[in-house]
């Protein structure tokens, strides 16, 4: 997909296309997993949450 991206562009490109301007950590994943485990998400079914720094909304 960033074939044509020189490589030292290619972490600006990418950033760019991120609504935080960062990538995310995996404690950030940790954290929405661990809360879809308690007991306060029980009425939580069938949800896509997308856990992608605002990546999805910005390629509208």
């Amino acid at each position: 997909m960033t074939d044509w991206i020189p490589e030292e562009d290619r972490d600006i490109y990418s950033r760019r296309r991120i609504a935080l301007r960062r990538y995310g950590d995996p404690e950030e994943v940790a954290h929405i997993t661990l809360s879809l485990a308690l007991p306060a998400a029980s009425y939580i079914t069938g949800a896509a949450i997308p856990v992608d720094g605002g990546l999805t909304i910005r390629r509208g």
